[in-house]
């Protein structure tokens, strides 16, 4: 039986969501975005920290991984609107 690595599906899961979170970015206000990600950050540690079982501890990690996925665009966004040209 093979055994799901939470730290490596937190990780795929946050770079395969970067290109939706880009599009959420462009769409929405990257403020906002960033805001959401961050409590879905907070609340994948909040589940990991409660989980009881190992598919709790999971589930927790697919929320972890969805906040982490849009710091990269975030950040890029609000970079490249504080600098000048």
């Amino acid at each position: 039986m093979r055994v799901i690595s939470p730290v490596a599906l937190y990780y795929t899961v946050s770079g395969i969501l970067q290109t939706v979170a880009g599009f959420a970015v462009d769409r929405y206000d990257a403020r906002r975005v960033l805001f959401c990600g961050l409590a879905l950050s907070a609340a994948g540690a909040l589940l990991a920290g409660l989980a009881q079982n190992y598919a709790m501890l999971l589930g927790a990690t697919l929320v972890g991984g969805l906040g982490n996925s849009v710091f990269h665009p975030c950040d890029f966004s609000i970079l490249n609107a504080r600098v000048d040209k």
